[in-house]
């Protein structure tokens, strides 16, 4: 059911409400929120972009147990999902050579799963991390 009142929420409201979500470390409600805007069917005019990703991966940073795992896993949904907008014209991030999906997320992206991943003392899966930017 597509939304019906007066003002219609956008990217940049759902980029607030995600902030909110992030800074209480609550996940779940953070994917819920990504999961809505996935599907598309309730706000049908909101584009995904790396900030909306990078934003529900802080989320899993500052969570009561750090969730490295579900921090990797939507760094790598979001790689993509933007760059399947991308290719097609969705809108969904930045001009990017096609041999190079990690550019559509951004250096945005990156930083806050490696930023989780320093958090969660995992070195080793940050320095990884960086390995993917630069390739």
């Amino acid at each position: 059911k597509k939304y019906s009142g007066a003002l219609s929420p956008n990217v940049f409201t759902f980029g607030a409400l995600l902030a909110c979500c992030a800074r209480n470390g609550d996940t779940a409600q953070s994917l819920k929120l990504l999961q809505d805007l996935e599907e598309g069917g309730k706000f049908p005019d909101v584009a995904l972009n790396g900030v909306i990703y990078s934003t529900v991966i802080s989320a899993c940073e500052r969570a009561e147990v750090v969730d490295v795992n579900l921090a990797l896993e939507v760094l790598n949904n979001a790689t993509v999902v933007l760059a399947g907008r991308a290719s097609d014209g969705g809108g969904g991030g930045t001009k990017h050579n096609n041999n190079n999906q990690n550019a559509v997320m951004g250096v945005v992206g990156y930083n806050a799963a490696i930023s989780t991943m320093a958090r969660a003392m995992e070195w080793k899966m940050a320095s990884q991390l960086l390995d993917e930017m630069i390739i």
